[in-house]
C-alpha cells in the first residue's frame, strides 16, 4: 500500500510520476494517492496504472457533469458518487453514479408523461371546439374547425404521430367539404397540399392501407377540383391517385374497398374521357365501373350497386356517340 510519503510496499513511489500525471490530467494529487492507496501492484507498474485510472477518472467526472438533474435524490447521489470518486473509490463511485441515472430516467420518464398528457388534453379539447364548429353549416365555421384540427395536429406531433395524422386528415375532410359545399376552390387546393403531405409522411410498407385510404381521398379532392378548371391536368392526377390507391387496396384484400376505388375511378375517367376525343378513357371508365360491380352486388350493397349503375349508365351514351352502331 501507498502512504502519505509516497511508500509503497515498502518501496518509494517516485513523487514526480504523481506531480506529473496529475499535470497532464488535472486528477488532483489527493485523489491519486487515495487511487494508489486502493492498489497492489510493483512500483515498476505504477505509472502506466495511474495513467489508465487517471482516465478511468476523468470519464466517470464527465458523466457526473452530464448528470445534471433538480431532482434532489439524483442530486444526493451525485455528491456522494462525486466524494467517492474524489477519495478513489471507483466503484462505489460507479454505485452511486448507476443508482443516480436509474432515478434521473425515472423523474425524467414521470415529466415526459405528464407533458405527453397535457399535449394530449390540449388536442382533444381542440378538437371538441372543432367538432362544434363543423355543425355550423357556413363557410366561416368550416374553416375555423379545420384551423382547430390543424392546431390539435401540431400539439399532439411530438407525443403521438399516428394521431396528428389522423386530426390532419379531419382537416383535410374539412377543408374539401368547404370547398365542395361553398364552392371554395382555394380550400380544396389547401386539402389537396396537406393529403399529399400525409402521403409521403405515410409509410406505405408499415401502413399499406392508411396510404391508399389517402390516396383515395387525395383523388376526390383532386377530381372535384379538376371537374371546376379547364384542362385535364388535376383528373389525371386523380386518376392517377385512384390507380395507386388500388395498388394496395386489393381486390383479395379489402374488396368493398377496390370497388369504391373503381367506381371512383370511373367518375373521373368519364370526365376525362368528355374533354378528350377518342374512346379510350370512356373505356377504361366503362371497365372501371363493371370492375366495381363484380363486388358491388344488389344481393351485399343494394345501394352502392344501384349508385354503379346509374354511373356505368351514364358513360355508355357517351361512348356510344363516338361509336358506330347501337
Amino acid at each position: 500500500m501507498v502512504d502519505e510519503s509516497g511508500n509503497f510496499g515498502g518501496q518509494t513511489v517516485n513523487k514526480t510520476i504523481i506531480k506529473n500525471i496529475s499535470k497532464n490530467t488535472s486528477v488532483p494529487i489527493k485523489t491519486l494517492r487515495a487511487i494508489l492507496k486502493s492498489m497492489e501492484k510493483r512500483v515498476d507498474e505504477i505509472e502506466e496504472l495511474l495513467k489508465a485510472k487517471a482516465e478511468d477518472y476523468l470519464d466517470l467526472q464527465e458523466e457526473l457533469q452530464q448528470l445534471d438533474s433538480e431532482d434532489p435524490e439524483v442530486q444526493k447521489l451525485r455528491e456522494q458518487a462525486s466524494q467517492a470518486l474524489n477519495e478513489g473509490q471507483f466503484q462505489q463511485a460507479q454505485k452511486f453514479l448507476s443508482a443516480a441515472r436509474t432515478l434521473d430516467i425515472e423523474a425524467f420518464e414521470r415529466q415526459e408523461s405528464a407533458t405527453r398528457q397535457r399535449w394530449l388534453s390540449a388536442a382533444e379539447s381542440t378538437v371538441i371546439q372543432a367538432a362544434a364548429k363543423k355543425l355550423q353549416i357556413d363557410p366561416a365555421s368550416y374553416r375555423e374547425a379545420a384551423t382547430l384540427y390543424g392546431l390539435a395536429a401540431a400539439y399532439v406531433d411530438s407525443v403521438d404521430a399516428e394521431l396528428a395524422r389522423e386530426y390532419r386528415e379531419r382537416q383535410a375532410d374539412v377543408l374539401y367539404e368547404l370547398g365542395k359545399d361553398f364552392g371554395d376552390n382555394e380550400a380544396l387546393r389547401e386539402a389537396i397540399d396537406l393529403l399529399r403531405r400525409l402521403v409521403s409522411e405515410t409509410d406505405r410498407t408499415k401502413d399499406a392501407e392508411t396510404w391508399a385510404r389517402i390516396q383515395n381521398d387525395l383523388g376526390i379532392v383532386l377530381d372535384t377540383l379538376g371537374e371546376r378548371e379547364p384542362g385535364t391536368a388535376h383528373l389525371k392526377e386523380a386518376a392517377a391517385a385512384y390507380r395507386a390507391a388500388l395498388e394496395e387496396y386489393t381486390r383479395a384484400r379489402v374488396p368493398l374497398l377496390w370497388a369504391m376505388t373503381q367506381n371512383n375511378l370511373g367518375i373521373v375517367l368519364i370526365v376525362l374521357g368528355e374533354r378528350e376525343s377518342g374512346t379510350a378513357r370512356l373505356e377504361e371508365s366503362v371497365t372501371a365501373y363493371r370492375a366495381a360491380l363484380e363486388e358491388r352486388t344488389r344481393e351485399r350493397v343494394p345501394l352502392d350497386w344501384a349508385m354503379t349503375q346509374n354511373n356505368l349508365g351514364n358513360v355508355l351514351p357517351s361512348l356510344g356517340e363516338r361509336e358506330s352502331g347501337t
